[in-house]
């Protein structure tokens, strides 16, 4: 993807891998970006044998149900030389702003691990790089830890969900930075599934503890001696407030006391936009709590190695700050001359020069997307998914069965045809959710989804009805065709395999099936037809389920 960059005072685009603030994602309306990573440096180190792995601490959540311990070996069995969690790198930046939190002197200071918080400040409010703390992010810190410790000859790959900051000119202490997707497809390369390593370690990992951090580098005497409306601490999520504290320092002349200021684009990489839909934040970080690791007595880092954190932080652009009007003039040409080279133009709304120009004129404010037809169609489009189809599997929804349901009794009434309606039930399902965790449940759901798509001819229907109940229709169908269809379902279904932690469950199918022609009492309704192939499926259960039961 293209990046704005800076150089010799000039704004220009340049190709780069980005793995950055991931906003862009949701954001995108084409759904055509990407995060991405060095997946091919990454991939040439760890054949060489040379690759060192920093694993940040969110990996925990990618890799679930997987365990820690799991992921670590699985790791060293791909061929990393050593692997390291992300503590490390907290550890020592929480040392380095304990020093910061508690020295005499300067009364503000911006505390911020995140690269795009120091990239923002550089490029539109320089003036505030006197009251950064001038602390590299704790993956950079972690990585020139790990050079001290093994010396030249090594390749220090990094996997997280942010980039680690961009390295000075005169070093480079990341060789390489992947996301945990694109680690995950490494480890598959190697034949290395985190899913069949063993739950001990079997090596000792150095920085599985924390003695003086939380996540992210806070230090925990910090939080510990300030309370949580304390004028002297302040938590600042997002870039919105930036420009506020830029004013009441200026206003004061450098004289303002807004005390120690920890500013992250967003709380934790936890509620990163790459790790998942916002409604599952609060699961994700159950998930972390889970394996969060465990408090030392004792310093985790070895002072006596002496670390250089600091990162020299000047202004961008030669001294001057690039303003928002040159970033956005700079896209417009890049768009409006995209659309010179393709010609692309969707030709729905009449735009004289094409959609790349539109698109320039929406984002210098002359224009509005609700005037564009495609866009507006889109969303539509959009929207009515959303309504039309359940979001975990892909079929119909449950409205869309009501609505498909009374169709079909209205039309046997009119045509005298018939239709048969096929009732799923998943037999011992809640077993593989409470042993082996919702994300292996859910992958079962998808799958016996998939099953029952690839069972069924293009005018059939299948939905979603709740939970691991599924219902099939076949408009025009009969008694036998019905079951060569759920035979053939449920002989699938059975071998389908839910695995994970060491852990192999299977699932079976119960099935109720109701047959519905004009002469049937059952063609009143949606309730009235459902209820009777229910009344089928529940005979099915009864029976001891793996079952099929037809409705009399």
């Amino acid at each position: 993807m293209e990046a704005v960059g800076v150089q010799e005072g000039t704004v220009q685009i340049e190709e780069a891998s980005c793995i950055e603030c991931g906003l862009c994602l949701p954001a995108c309306q084409h759904d055509a970006i990407e995060a991405s990573g060095d997946l091919v440096a990454a991939r040439r180190y760890l054949d060489g044998r040379s690759a060192v792995l920093i694993l940040a601490t969110e990996s925990v959540v990618h890799f679930h149900p997987a365990t820690p311990e799991q992921v670590l070996n699985a790791c060293y069995a791909a061929g990393f030389r050593a692997v390291y969690p992300g503590v490390l790198g907290d550890e020592l930046v929480a040392h380095e702003y304990l020093r910061l939190w508690r020295q005499d002197g300067r009364r503000t200071t911006i505390r911020s691990t995140s690269p795009i918080v120091v990239e923002y400040v550089k490029r539109k409010f320089p003036e505030l790089l006197p009251y950064l703390a001038p602390v590299v992010t704790p993956a950079v810190a972690q990585a020139r830890y790990l050079q001290r410790i093994h010396g030249d000859g090594v390749e220090i790959v990094y996997s997280g969900i942010g980039n680690f900051g961009a390295p000075e000119e005169d070093e480079r202490p990341i060789a390489a930075s992947v996301t945990f997707a694109e680690l995950e497809q490494l480890l598959a390369e190697k034949g290395a599934s985190p899913a069949v390593q063993p739950k001990q370690l079997e090596r000792e990992i150095l920085g599985r503890r924390r003695h003086l951090s939380t996540a992210g580098g806070m230090p925990l005497p910090v939080l510990e001696e300030e309370p949580a409306l304390s004028r002297r601490l302040r938590k600042v999520r997002g870039l919105s407030e930036v420009p506020a504290i830029a004013e009441a320092i200026g206003r004061s002349r450098g004289r303002a006391i807004l005390g120690f200021i920890d500013l992250l684009p967003h709380e934790r990489d936890l509620d990163h936009p790459v790790m998942g839909p916002k409604a599952q934040l609060y699961l994700r970080r159950e998930i972390a709590a889970r394996a969060e690791a465990p408090r030392s007595p004792e310093p985790v880092i070895d002072p006596g190695l002496g670390v250089d954190l600091s990162t020299a932080l000047e202004p961008a652009g030669n001294g001057r700050p690039v303003t928002a009007a040159e970033v956005e003039a700079l896209i417009v040409e890049q768009i409006g001359r995209a659309a010179d080279e393709s010609n692309w133009d969707c030709g729905a709304c009449g735009f004289e020069r094409g959609c790349g120009v539109f698109a320039a004129a929406v984002l210098r404010g002359r224009a509005r997307l609700d005037i564009c037809p495609f866009y507006q169609a889109r969303r539509y489009e959009r929207a009515v998914k959303d309504a039309a189809y359940d979001a975990l599997t892909g079929l119909y929804s449950f409205r869309v069965l009501r609505s498909r349901i009374v169709e079909e009794t209205a039309r046997v009434r009119r045509t005298g045809g018939r239709f048969v309606v096929i009732f799923l039930d998943l037999d011992r399902f809640k077993p593989v959710n409470d042993r082996l965790g919702h994300a292996v449940g859910n992958r079962v759901l998808r799958e016996v989804a998939q099953i029952v798509k690839d069972s069924i001819r293009a005018n059939d229907f299948a939905a979603r009805f709740g939970g691991d109940e599924f219902v099939v229709i076949l408009p025009d169908g009969d008694g036998q065709g019905a079951l060569r269809v759920a035979q053939d379902i449920q002989a699938r279904v059975s071998e389908i395999r839910a695995r994970g932690d060491g852990v192999e469950m299977s699932v079976s199918l119960s099935v109720g099936i109701a047959e519905v022609g004009p002469e049937d009492t059952l063609a009143a309704g949606f309730d009235e037809t459902l209820a009777a192939a229910d009344a089928a499926l529940l005979e099915a259960k009864q029976s001891g389920g793996d079952a099929i039961r037809f409705h009399t």
